[in-house]
């Protein structure tokens, strides 16, 4: 088990290399790597505007807002509520399991735009 571990420390630390060689060629061929117009402070509040958008007008966050907010009437805890909404195969965006910071940054998300 520790040979292939080390194995494959070894494949990772080959890929880096390789990767910024690869990175380092482009450069030199004058290739601008990156968007520098992100790194603005109008870019990042463009990015921030476009994320809060894409998450108040997903499908399964709202359903999963509406679940949040029966299970809270009921005082249900953030843990309890990331438990049912698992147990009933709601995933976030990204497609993991919800946790209760995602749960309780859901319910404030809702608190807010009411």
């Amino acid at each position: 088990l520790s040979i292939f571990a080390g194995l494959a420390q070894r494949e990772r630390e080959i890929i880096s290399i390789r990767t910024k060689q690869a990175l380092k060629a482009k450069k030199a061929q004058g290739t601008i790597l990156g968007k520098p117009e992100n790194f603005s402070h109008a870019g990042r509040k463009a990015g921030a505007s476009t994320m809060k958008e894409k998450a108040q007008t997903n499908p399964v966050n709202t359903r999963a807002t509406s679940l949040i907010n029966r299970c809270r009437e009921q005082q249900m805890s953030f843990e309890a509520i990331a438990q049912e909404l698992n147990k009933h195969g709601f995933r976030t965006v990204r497609g993991k399991e919800f946790k209760k910071m995602t749960v309780k940054l859901l319910f404030d998300r809702y608190q807010y735009t009411r």
